[in-house]
């Protein structure tokens, strides 16, 4: 799996364990809705400041951004 496809999955992922929209996660993020939608599709590639104030937002490390992640 490529890092582009494990950063859409896992953010896609643990959006949902909180069940929030994109417009919350964006919101809590500071980010555009926009963006977090080409991210999750696989679209655009974020900054590395735009996966910090995401992982940020989701309260996780960004390597939980990037990882082969196992859901629990």
């Amino acid at each position: 799996m490529s890092i582009r496809s494990r950063l859409s999955s896992n953010l896609r992922l643990l959006r949902l364990q909180r069940r929030w929209s994109q417009a919350e996660l964006a919101n809590h993020s500071g980010l555009e809705c926009k963006t977090i939608r080409l991210i999750e599709s696989e679209t655009a590639l974020p900054t590395i400041e735009d996966i910090d104030r995401i992982a940020s937002a989701l309260e996780v490390n960004c390597s939980d951004l990037l990882d082969e992640f196992e859901p629990e």
